[in-house]
């Protein structure tokens, strides 16, 4: 398990397989358990010192990234009004619901019996993926736009501190492969480690719906 600095309001908490055998769970078994959700990850932010580190913050928010080899969490602070609720109160409810739904769309549910007939790729692909592209420029998300070849009715543009944030879902991509999707994206964009809530609540709308297929429209 390792901690990473990205920057002063960004840390990153790299949680491989194996540590989550050691504490005897596994990431189906987080989903299907809410309180183990909270007291997993709490201790695990607590034993990296990571809410020590951001405890002048007001806020935080948190982004989870599953991938072969563990989880990646990212833990990043910003400003929002202050409140009355306790600061460990507020980080660990944050905390266990940004969990819940990232792990929950990109892992897929929880199954209750095992069914030989349905294969679990299948499921996989059946799962809603929100996706999350940041780019520096307005002009590179109309260049991405401009190369993509599906139509996508379900895609947003919001601007926050400075970038550009494009929010699509995979079951709106029309390729059939998702990985050479998003590798197209990535080519104009990197995956925002800023969670899409933080980007909608505190960033400026600029195209609502349809962003890539308005960016097409308008800018041949």
């Amino acid at each position: 398990m390792e901690m990473e600095r990205i920057n002063d309001d960004t840390i990153l908490v790299r949680i491989e397989n194996e540590d989550l055998q050691e504490r005897g769970t596994s990431v189906s078994e987080l989903l299907a358990n809410p309180t183990e959700i909270e007291e997993f990850f709490h201790s695990i932010l607590v034993e990296m010192d990571v809410i020590d580190q951001f405890e002048d913050s007001e806020g935080m928010s948190f982004q989870v990234m599953p991938n072969p080899e563990g989880i990646e969490l990212y833990v990043t602070k910003y400003v929002e009004k202050k409140d009355t609720e306790a600061d460990s109160e507020r980080f660990v409810r944050n905390l266990v619901d940004t969990i819940q739904h990232s792990l929950g769309h990109r892992m897929g549910k929880p199954k209750k019996e095992k069914k030989v007939e349905e294969p679990v790729e299948k499921e996989k692909i059946l799962e809603p993926l929100d996706c999350t592209v940041f780019f520096d420029s307005f002009e590179d998300f109309v260049q991405l736009a401009k190369m993509y070849p599906y139509n996508v009715q379900k895609s947003s543009l919001y601007r926050y501190s400075n970038y550009y944030f494009l929010h699509v879902y995979q079951d709106v991509f029309g390729g059939e492969d998702f990985t050479a999707d998003v590798a197209l994206l990535r080519e104009f964009g990197e995956f925002s480690r800023v969670s899409w809530e933080v980007v909608q609540e505190y960033g400026e709308v600029m195209i609502k719906e349809k962003a890539i297929e308005t960016a097409k429209k308008y800018f041949k």
